[in-house]
């Protein structure tokens, strides 16, 4: 098997590269920011949920379009005055999976 996939240029890594993080289509997700806290009210859930700035910059991202991880990482590095390292990136992937067990989000191919 192994022999078939390197001959066919498969990888893991190539699926990956293919998935993107998106809000939620299945419900409607009403957020409200101020003073540098952000809210999100879930209609499906009837769940309100506090996002710490980092999921907060992050849902916010998604809102303006579907990013991956790689995205994800650049773009809140950059609002946040953070460097794109690897423990930032361990950080969104670990918001990322809170933000989706939480419903907020979804992973999906692109």
């Amino acid at each position: 098997m192994t022999a078939a996939w390197a001959l066919s240029g498969w990888s893991n890594r190539d699926t990956e590269l293919q998935m993107r993080w998106h809000l939620a289509s299945d419900r409607k997700l009403y957020w409200r920011s101020w003073d540098g806290e952000t809210v999100v009210y879930d209609d499906l859930s009837d769940d309100t949920h506090y996002l710490e700035p980092l999921a907060a910059e992050i849902f916010e991202t998604l809102l303006a379009r579907a990013a991956d991880t790689d995205a994800l990482v650049e773009s809140v590095g950059r609002s946040l005055g953070l460097s794109p390292d690897q423990e930032l990136r361990r950080a969104v992937a670990a918001v990322t999976a809170r933000l989706c067990q939480a419903g907020l989000i979804v992973e999906r191919s692109a």
